[in-house]
């Protein structure tokens, strides 16, 4: 068969806690040469068995083949979302073909070689793709061990700036807190501020409205206060002529009396006495 495929693995297959058949579309020439990992969130990676945990199929055809995941018996369920499928072709970096010098040379013998060797350099070529690579123009050390321990250190860096800087994020997340408090805290305060200038309005007002009462009341209370002097004063003149009054009545009738007796003394003797109109009169009092 031919290899116009250049890659030697599958897009990561993503689940949606549905699908359980994924497409491997790259050819293999044996169930073995297929690898399958699975990666879950916060879990190591696992690598499934065949026949085990899913089922291949599609061996030797240049058109690829199916997997299908999980098999049923597995411990492990349906891909959910989260978790990711890899499918990669990993063949033994072996030649398995001897050659005799009297055997007739099989055409299909060698391209079947020429395939699997080209699969083993994309293989390779995929492994190269995930490393780290000096430039083709580097100069000086290039031992992989002090490259190594570079690199270590500069990762520990790394880690060190990254845990300084979500602590410097944990403070400035605080600070915004602290702010975001205060500014509340502000803003009642404020609202209190009114509140208390509003009622301090009220007292205020309902104040000037008192005293305007009171100023009222005492303008008020002048002019009376006017006329009840004016009624004392002109009572002071009217008790004096009511006792005069009273005096000159007690006179009167002192005289009166006087007179009285004295016109008793004088016709007492006379008894009834009828006059000419007609009356007849006592003259102690008429009869």
């Amino acid at each position: 068969m031919t290899v116009t495929s250049t890659s030697s693995r599958m897009p990561p297959y993503a689940g949606n806690g549905a699908a359980t058949a994924f497409p491997v579309d790259i050819p293999f020439p044996d169930a073995d040469s297929i690898q399958a990992i699975l990666c879950r969130p916060g879990q190591a990676d696992a690598e499934l068995v065949r026949d085990t945990d899913y089922t291949l199929a599609g061996a030797g055809d240049p058109a690829g083949g199916t997997l299908t995941f999980p098999k049923a018996g597995s411990a492990y369920s349906v891909l959910a979302e989260g978790e990711t499928l890899h499918i990669l072709r990993v063949l033994p970096l072996t030649q398995e073909r001897a050659w005799d010098n009297v055997d007739a040379l099989d055409a299909g013998q060698i391209e079947a070689g020429n395939d699997r060797l080209t699969m083993i350099t994309q293989q390779l070529q995929e492994q190269m793709d995930r490393a780290v690579q000096w430039p083709a123009t580097a100069s000086g050390d290039t031992d992989a061990a002090t490259w190594l321990g570079t690199a270590v250190a500069a990762r520990d860096q790394a880690v060190a700036a990254a845990a300084a800087a979500e602590a410097a994020r944990s403070v400035a997340v605080a600070a915004r807190d602290a702010a975001e408090l205060a500014e509340l805290h502000a803003g009642v305060s404020a609202d209190a501020a009114d509140a208390a200038q509003d009622v301090a309005e009220i007292v205020r007002d309902q104040a000037q409205a008192a005293s305007a009462s009171a100023v009222a009341a005492r303008d008020a209370a002048v002019p009376a206060a006017a006329t009840a002097q004016a009624a004392a004063d002109a009572a002071v003149p009217a008790a004096a002529a009511a006792l005069s009054a009273r005096d000159a009545a007690a006179l009167s009738a002192a005289e009166a009396a006087g007179w009285a007796a004295l016109a008793g003394a004088v016709v007492g003797d006379f008894g009834l006495v009828t006059e000419p109109e007609g009356e007849t009169y006592d003259y102690g009092g008429l009869v």
